[in-house]
């Protein structure tokens, strides 16, 4: 499966549930969910009456999601689209969560990301990120990891990026975001390091 793990859509949920509580956000706020995958995230949330809608570029996965929500007779928005080019209008949304997606854009489509991140939120809107971070430890990972560029390159295509914290706070610094808080999730086993980072749209 191209989607997370249990171990890791739980740590994910729990890590935004407490952002949530200190931030102040509640089911008023409207919710975007960033390369939602098979909709785990997204339906935890609804579930307790948050408005959010889910967005992820893989037809199988908004397939999966859609069929996961209507099993628990939930009403929620999944959208197939890009995350680099978001399909909704400027100042949508309170808050914007990226769901393991950023480590997955690789070069310029990075800033794009952002970019479009920061359009859609209303000002005073927050962003979360859990992207992954430092050198890859896991051995199928090392095989294909490229030092210089900092990605997993498998037949030439770059297609995870391991960037370290510093260079992650910067880019959405770049971004016109300003940090509110960011901390390093060690992995639970096997696995690897997470940047969770917070930030505001000014």
């Amino acid at each position: 499966m191209g989607w997370s793990s249990s171990i890791d859509n739980q740590i994910l949920l729990e890590t935004i549930e407490r952002t949530f509580k200190s931030e102040k956000i509640n089911t008023n706020h409207r919710i975007l969910d960033l390369g939602c995958g098979n909709g785990f995230l997204t339906i935890s949330l609804a579930k307790v009456g948050y408005q959010i809608t889910g967005i992820d570029i893989s037809t199988t996965a908004i397939q999966w999601a859609k069929e996961k929500a209507h099993e628990q007779n939930l009403d929620i928005d999944f959208v197939e689209g890009d995350v680099c080019n978001l399909p909704f209008p400027d100042n949508s949304f309170d808050v914007v969560i990226d769901d393991r997606c950023l480590h997955c854009i690789i070069g310029d489509d990075r800033k794009l990301f952002l970019s479009n991140a920061n359009r859609v939120l209303k000002k005073g809107g927050l962003l979360t990120i859990m992207s992954m971070c430092n050198d890859p430890i896991e051995e199928p990972v090392l095989k294909f990891y490229d030092p210089e560029s900092r990605c997993m390159v498998v037949n030439g295509i770059a297609g995870r990026y391991f960037g370290l914290p510093e260079d992650i706070i910067a880019e959405v610094v770049k971004a016109d975001f300003k940090v509110r808080h960011w901390e390093i999730i060690p992995p639970t086993g096997e696995g690897q390091d997470d940047l969770y980072l917070v930030a505001v749209k000014p």
